[in-house]
């Protein structure tokens, strides 16, 4: 299991991955994308995961391929 550290504990914690949608504005445009939040086992706040920051900006990034596949 990774640890990663939730500032409201001040500790190293287990985390719940969870899937949530991301609203992100973009040139005008507001663009929903599915992807996935890390909460702390401890306390249920908000923590940074890297994979599921990398899993994010993949997801983004192919939302933003798929609109510019529709509006050309």
């Amino acid at each position: 299991m990774i640890n990663v550290y939730c500032e409201k504990c001040r500790d190293y914690v287990g985390f719940i991955e969870k899937n949530v949608m991301f609203y992100k504005a973009l040139g005008g445009l507001r663009l929903i994308y599915r992807g996935k939040e890390g909460s702390c086992s401890e306390c249920g706040n908000v923590v940074h995961v890297s994979h599921l920051r990398d899993f994010n900006l993949a997801q983004l990034h192919e939302r933003i391929k798929d609109l510019k596949y529709i509006t050309e």
